[in-house]
């Protein structure tokens, strides 16, 4: 065999090999460096992210601090009409009774083909000569006043959703029974002043009704 042709290990492979060896000692540092840098950021990343939930959960505590006690007044709130309507609904169903019966009484008087107090005349002569103030005009307004205060205590009580409604509700049921008293019926005659004494009836049995709906629900929003 000719050993001449046998291959030899370059020279160059030392100094190839010892090169590489600079080159990566050299690039050593940097890439620690790099590395370092990139820890750094990662580090940095995390610490804005814990301090970004932190500040979140302060936040989310001063809000619940707030709202919290707002929503349980609200949903004590929400809860008492519930509470009310079961406390007083066999209330609700016997003023909407009475209120049937009322209407029916009203419907009566105000449609009667004669005035209602026409046999009355001795009592209120002898009222009147009794007491001199009190005329019979004014008699006849406060009997208009009483007359209607069982409409506005029935009709807030049957319905305590819409007892803003009832004062305005009087006023109709008033204009038009005075209007067919003056169109309808020769013997009675239309008066804007019955008009303002139901009106006034209305509202007195309104008020009535709520102070009474207010007295009974206080006890039960202590509890």
């Amino acid at each position: 065999m000719d050993r001449s042709h046998a291959r030899r290990p370059h020279r160059s492979d030392g100094r190839d090999a010892g090169a590489h060896a600079r080159a990566g000692a050299r690039r050593a540092p940097a890439a620690r460096g790099a590395l370092a840098h990139r820890r750094r950021r990662r580090l940095r990343a995390h610490r804005g992210r814990v301090a970004r939930r932190r500040a979140d959960r302060r936040r989310l505590a001063r809000t619940h601090r707030v709202v919290a006690p707002a929503a349980r007044i609200g949903q004590r709130a929400r809860r008492r009409p519930r509470r009310f309507s079961d406390r007083h609904r066999s209330v609700t169903r016997r003023a909407r009774a009475l209120l049937i019966g009322y209407v029916v009484v009203l419907a009566l008087i105000a449609f009667w083909p004669t005035p209602v107090d026409r046999d009355a005349g001795p009592i209120l002569r002898a009222i009147t000569s009794a007491v001199p103030w009190l005329t019979y005009d004014r008699i006849e307004f406060s009997a208009n006043i009483a007359l209607f205060i069982p409409f506005g205590w029935c009709a807030a009580l049957g319905w305590p959703r819409w007892h803003a409604y009832v004062v305005p509700a009087g006023l109709v049921i008033s204009v038009v029974i005075e209007m067919a008293q003056g169109v309808l019926l020769a013997e009675r005659t239309a008066s804007a002043w019955d008009v303002v004494a139901n009106t006034l009836g209305t509202t007195a049995g309104w008020l009535i009704a709520r102070r009474w709906v207010v007295g009974r629900d206080q006890p039960a929003s202590g509890d």
